[in-house]
């Protein structure tokens, strides 16, 4: 709807008569088209000025006397041929004639607000009515003075004729003899409307001017000629030469026929008026009318517009007839409500009516409407707009109905306020603080627990006035993180401190959820405020207790490492020398009793394993020092290294081992080859006694997918899974999580040697890494260790 007035007015701005706008009191200069500005002599600078101090020589005229009386009375104005006096810029004055009509545009209240000027100019046609006037009563005067005297005067009166005629300014004159309509005469003027000098005197006119061969001039001079009846022409067209160009004219003119004294006919008078910038004006005026027809048939809106006090259809466009499904035939020429009389009311007719006879617009919103769409009766929801249409030419009024469907949204709007009042009502039950916003963020609603804790006045918070109870060193983190929500349509949640009645600030937690239609387009915010001030307050004091006890445990941490470091040193001397000793006593004894030997044997088999075990927590205890340096590791050459170290012992169990293609990673070397030392170690001792031992080393790159089924690793990290396969003793289930434990044993030492530490081990290499180890196996069939590693640190 509010393109369609663009379009009118930028119609109306474009119009070939002058229009202009003038406001208030002052008649403030608001709207001066090109015609209006090319007429009054002035530019656009004249926009915005009082008329009177645009056009000071308008003073004490009577065109802006009517004009002032118009917005005093509200009456108004239609003038022909009125006299207007207009400055020129060099101090000059000049005699303008015009047609113009003034109509008082009123506001809402029905104050008037403007005046409208609608007119063109007449100054040619005036004049040359007036030179015709002047012309035709001396030649009238010339033909009396023939009548009176014998053919001597009758010559001295042609001369004065001719004369006379020649100097006619505005109006062309001719003077025609003989049956062949040969030119006696012809002024300037029409010489110039023909195009043709003086040489054509004494020529017929169809050798004078041949281009008029064809037209229905020639044959209307002669049957003037024939009968004497003086025959009028109006607007008629011509096609003359200009400059070269035949083009077409409009004339006004007469021709009449010319008696001597004994009545006989010798020659016909021709007097013309050029009248083609008023033809054209009103032919453009008719394209316009036309256009106008054709923007109303194109809106989109549907219109209806009417006439006279029946209100009867003048037009009624496309739209109309497809929203409704109807026939332009059912609706033309018919009174309004005799077409809508299902949708007829008094207040609708009231409404229409006024319109009509003050000729201001009225506007009605969201109104139920019964009419018939496609034969059924309906009654929808529309917007009606009564648009006066005011023609300066007749005094006939119309008014465009312009009717906009908007049911679909009065009853989204109407589902939305019910679904929204429901929601309200659920939200003042809540204990804790509830607030909604519109999709931008600004809030619409709080709940009466919001103005008793906060003390604002209803209505106080909706806005932006709810960041007046916020802690002020809490706002701008507060404002950053709604406005990400907003834009992202993500969920809102943040903890802030928000001022009591009377000024304790408290720590609350706000969240909100996003509330989309069935369109997925955001409509509203809902949310709450938690009062989280005692937990907040609580979990501050925890979360200082547990760093100061983490302080503690790293402290307890580096001196247990220290001390099993020194603890590993200092004990690897004795028992060496346990050792050493128990040989030489071995040596020194020489042959000794067999419960004696067995006792050494036991006491360096005891030391031994002492060893290993010291050796294996020393390994441990390193393995927690920060600031090992990761490089990129290839990891085919760690395996191969690897199974250089255990090359005899695989020679010996006459074991299997395939390594399929393996990556490069970002890790510590060290301590990916004591990994995969403690896997081959393991792999290789925990064998079948009835097949031969197989093992498979195997990788593959991770799908993203499969990484969030491990919340233990980083999910925005490309990670490879190492797979070390073996078909040893296997294990049960049930001790896939102990046998990572230190010193956890699932067999007996004196079957399986071992300290019980290595696969502890490789646990404590993988989490250096940022990884996972797992494992699975059946009994007597082998396990499977899967190695999740980072590609990259």
């Amino acid at each position: 709807m509010e393109e369609s007035k663009e379009r009118l007015q930028y119609l109306l701005k474009e119009a070939p008569v002058s229009t202009a706008l003038l406001t208030g009191p002052d008649l403030i200069v608001e709207l001066a088209n090109d015609a209006t500005l090319k007429l009054w002599g002035k530019d656009a600078s004249i926009i915005g000025k009082r008329l009177l101090d645009a056009m000071p020589e308008l003073t004490g005229q009577a065109a802006y006397q009517a004009v002032t009386e118009v917005y005093r009375t509200g009456q108004g104005y239609e003038g022909r041929e009125n006299k207007v006096y207009l400055q020129e810029a060099d101090g000059t004055t000049r005699v303008v004639y015009a047609n113009f009509m003034a109509k008082a545009l009123r506001a809402a209240d029905g104050t008037i607000r403007s005046v409208l000027l609608m007119g063109y100019e007449v100054t040619d046609q005036v004049e040359a009515r007036k030179k015709v006037a002047e012309a035709e009563e001396k030649a009238q005067q010339a033909i009396r003075l023939a009548n009176e005297s014998s053919q001597r005067v009758l010559r001295e009166s042609e001369e004065r004729f001719r004369t006379l005629i020649t100097e006619t300014s505005m109006v062309g004159s001719a003077l025609y003899t003989g049956p062949e309509i040969r030119i006696r005469y012809a002024n300037d003027v029409m010489l110039k409307f023909w195009d043709k000098d003086k040489s054509i005197t004494g020529k017929p006119i169809e050798e004078a001017i041949p281009e008029l061969k064809g037209q229905p001039f020639i044959d209307r001079l002669k049957a003037v000629y024939t009968t004497g009846q003086t025959y009028e022409g109006r607007e008629d067209r011509a096609q003359l030469f200009e400059d070269g160009k035949l083009r077409d004219f409009y004339f006004n003119y007469t021709y009449k026929a010319l008696r001597n004294t004994e009545g006989v006919i010798y020659g016909i008078h021709h007097m013309a008026v050029d009248v083609t910038d008023s033809v054209l004006a009103k032919k453009e005026l008719i394209e316009n009318e036309r256009n106008f027809r054709a923007l109303i048939n194109e809106t989109p809106a549907a219109i209806i517009i009417v006439k006279d006090e029946n209100f009867t259809i003048e037009i009624v466009n496309d739209a109309y007839l497809e929203w409704t499904g109807s026939a332009r035939e059912d609706y033309l020429g018919k009174p309004l409500w005799q077409v809508l009389i299902d949708g007829h009311t008094p207040e609708l007719e009231a409404a229409l009516a006024h319109a009509m006879q003050t000729g201001l617009p009225h506007n009605i919103k969201e109104i139920p409407l019964r009419l018939k769409r496609r034969g059924v009766l309906q009654s929808i929801f529309v917007d009606l707009a009564y648009a006066p249409i005011n023609d300066p030419d007749t005094e006939d009024n119309r008014v465009m109905i312009m009717i906009l469907d908007v049911n679909d949204r009065v009853t989204a709007r109407k589902k939305l306020e019910e679904a929204r009042d429901y929601l309200q009502s659920i939200l003042e039950s809540l204990p804790q603080m509830a607030w909604t916003t519109n999709p931008a963020g600004e809030a619409t609603y709080f709940n009466e627990q919001w103005y008793h804790y906060t003390g604002q006045r209803p209505h106080d918070g909706e806005g932006n006035g709810w960041l007046a109870v916020v802690h002020p060193d809490d706002v701008a983190g507060y404002l950053a993180e709604w406005n990400t929500s907003i834009q992202l349509h993500h969920p809102f949640k943040y903890e802030a401190r928000y001022k009591k009645n009377w000024g304790e600030y408290r720590w609350h937690l706000t969240q909100g959820v996003p509330i989309f239609n069935a369109h997925h387009e955001l409509t509203m915010w809902v949310g709450t405020c938690t009062d989280v001030h005692d937990q907040k307050i609580f979990q501050e004091s925890l979360e200082s207790k547990i760093e100061e006890r983490t302080r503690d445990l790293k402290r307890s941490n580096i001196e247990l490492q220290q001390f099993a470091y020194v603890a590993s040193h200092d004990l690897q001397e004795p028992l060496r020398k346990i050792a050493t000793f128990s040989e030489m006593l071995r040596s020194a004894l020489g042959t000794v009793p067999e419960r004696a030997d067995s006792y050494l044997a036991k006491i360096t088999a005891a030391s031994t394993r002492m060893q290993a075990l010291i050796k294996s927590i020393l390994n441990f205890s390193q393995l927690a020092r920060e600031g090992e340096i990761f490089t990129a590791v290839d990891l085919n050459e760690i395996v191969a290294n690897v199974h250089n170290d255990f090359e005899l012992l695989i020679e010996q169990k006459k074991a299997t081992v395939r390594v399929d293609p393996l990556p490069v990673i970002r890790g510590i070397p060290l301590q990916l080859n004591q990994l995969f030392t403690n896997l081959m170690s393991n792999a290789l001792k925990f064998v079948a006694t009835d097949r031969p031992p197989l093992i498979h080393i195997h990788a593959r790159t991770l799908a993203e997918t499969e990484v969030r089924t491990h919340p233990e690793i980083d999910p925005g990290r490309p990670y490879v899974q190492l797979e070390f396969a073996d078909n040893g003793i296997g294990f049960s289930e049930e001790y896939a999580e102990q046998i990572f434990v230190i010193f956890q044993r699932l067999n007996d030492r004196q079957s399986y040697p071992g300290t019980g530490i290595g696969l502890a081990l490789c646990k404590k290499i993988v989490m250096n890494h940022k990884g996972e180890i797992y494992a699975h196996s059946t009994p007597g069939q082998g396990s499977t260790f899967y190695i999740i590693l980072p590609i990259t640190q």
